[in-house]
Parts: C-alpha cells; structure tokens; sequence
C-alpha cells in the first residue's frame, strides 16, 4: 500500500501548479469532458494536467462566435468541450480587429 500511495505521491509532484507554481497538488476529480482535475493546495487553483480543445471544436466555437451567438448560448451548445471564460476570451480575440 506505501508503494502505490508514493507512486501517486511522485505523480502528482511532477505537476506544477499554473497560476503559483506549487507542487503540492492533489486529485480533485474529473472535468465535464472526463479529464483528471487537479487542485493546488496552496492557492486551490483547479486546474487539468493537458488541456487540449480540438481543431474542430475550436471551428465550431468560431463560427458561433462570428455569426454573433452569445456567449451563454454558444457555452451551452458547446457543454463540456469549452468553458465560458475560453469562449469570451476567444471572442475578444475577434472583437480586435473590429
């Protein structure tokens, strides 16, 4: 049982924590899209280890965006592939050159 418990140990010190750059993380579940989910225990940032959207995904959301679909609508269409705060950052990225 200590072999395992410091096998996980040494898994998730690997991992540095995105906003603090902590290694003290811990497990905290799965996301929507079933990815592990972690959280740093210094600053409880949640964070995934390789987060990763799709070409594809990324096309749709462009495409919703563009053809002016509001944020709230496009997140609920696009449940669990992007989050709120991916797809008003991407909008913003549209609303530069405007």
């Amino acid at each position: 049982m200590d072999e395992t418990m410091s096998a996980k140990r040494n898994e998730n010190t690997r991992l540095l924590c995105p906003r603090c750059g902590q290694h003290d993380i811990w497990k905290n579940g799965t996301s929507r899209a079933g990815k592990q989910q972690y959280r740093c225990r210094n600053c409880n940032r949640i964070f995934v280890k390789e987060p990763y959207i799709s070409k594809s995904i990324q096309e749709i959301a462009d495409r919703l965006l563009t053809h002016d679909i509001e944020v709230p609508v496009a997140a609920r269409i696009l449940k669990g592939y992007v989050s709120r705060r991916w797809l008003y950052s991407r909008k913003e990225k549209f609303n530069v050159g405007s």
